[in-house]
């Protein structure tokens, strides 16, 4: 298929986007994982953006709809925060743990110590925390 530029004004572009835009809203609502990239590929391909530029439209636009849900959802009381402020926990400790394994790996690559990394014992003694208190909450 050969590109007609002629065929692209305004008016068509702003309808794409529109029809685009409902499309992925509404994915987004019933089902929500891949929203990012339907978005990356809708700010590419309908708005002319770069790469770079429609991935990064793409976080702040999923972002968005992202703190939306949550807006509603604790409005009309459906939000479990106790399990929410867990998950959070757990996600810092797991980035945490990550961060000096990457350290350690660098210290290592270097010549260094290779000692302080999150091994699989430090792994391990996170997992059976987390469900402990997932546990509490969903059971």
């Amino acid at each position: 298929m050969v590109a007609q530029p002629a065929r692209r004004t305004p008016r068509r572009v702003v309808a794409a986007v529109a029809v685009a835009g409902l499309g992925i809203a509404l994915y987004d609502g019933l089902i929500g994982p891949g929203t990012g990239t339907f978005l990356v590929l809708a700010f590419t391909a309908l708005v002319g953006a770069d790469f770079v530029h429609g991935s990064a439209m793409a976080k702040v636009v999923n972002a968005g709809t992202n703190l939306g849900a949550l807006v509603v959802f604790a409005w009309t009381g459906h939000v479990w925060w106790l399990l929410g402020a867990a998950m959070a926990v757990c996600n810092v400790a797991a980035r945490a743990g990550r961060a000096d394994g990457v350290a350690a790996r660098r210290r290592f690559r270097a010549g260094g110590a290779a000692g302080g990394g999150a091994g699989p014992g430090r792994e391990a003694g996170l997992r059976p925390v987390a469900g402990q208190l997932i546990g509490r909450w969903v059971a």
